[in-house]
């Protein structure tokens, strides 16, 4: 199929995510979770290469107007603003199998049900301490026994504002650090992949 990519932050990540993601590939009834969807890239590789039954979907939860760390790099020539348009036309041939919540992660996450379950969380969202942290804490209670949480951009600094409280690695080193009880860490690179007990 053709898509539409402005750029690409995901390429590096594949090789992991085949070997991460290799007992999830192609089963029935997966319900994964993105924070941070941009214009589509690693939610198209999901349902091409893991989500691939017809009873399996991924809820998708982006603001689709930027984020503060988003504006802050506005002069990056691979940064698409106005990428809600570019999402949707990509995700077209799956629409059946995605669900989109417009808006705050921290608001949208508050409209799922607690007795919904999902085998896998994407966070790639808001990029402050606190903003990933308050992601990882509400999806804690919704990830299924075994089932994967991946953090993006693990050493992505803020370039206007380097202080450790504007970058997601604060809040992972937290997480993991609070939530040792429940989860183990299987990867930690650029990204961090936990998975729980």
């Amino acid at each position: 199929m053709s898509y539409k990519f402005t750029s690409d932050w995901f390429l590096t990540n594949q090789a992991s995510w085949d070997v991460h993601l290799e007992d999830f590939k192609h089963k029935p009834n997966l319900n994964f979770l993105e924070i941070g969807s941009y214009e589509g890239r690693s939610t198209i590789w999901l349902l091409e290469n893991v989500l691939t039954d017809p009873t399996s979907k991924i809820t998708c939860i982006d603001l689709f107007d930027g984020t503060l760390e988003e504006n802050n790099m506005e002069d990056d020539p691979n940064l698409n603003l106005g990428y809600e348009s570019t999402f949707y036309s990509n995700i077209e041939p799956f629409k059946d199998k995605v669900t989109v919540l417009k808006g705050w992660s921290h608001e949208m996450l508050r409209q799922i049900p607690s007795s919904e379950e999902f085998d896998f969380a994407y966070i790639d969202g808001d990029h402050t301490a606190y903003g990933t942290l308050m992601d990882a804490v509400m999806i804690h209670p919704l990830i299924k026994s075994g089932g994967l949480i991946i953090f993006d951009d693990y050493g992505w600094k803020d370039p206007s504002e380097p202080a450790p409280q504007n970058s997601p690695e604060l809040a992972i080193d937290s997480f993991c650090y609070i939530f040792e009880k429940y989860y183990n860490v299987i990867h930690q690179g650029w990204q961090v992949i936990i998975q729980k007990k």
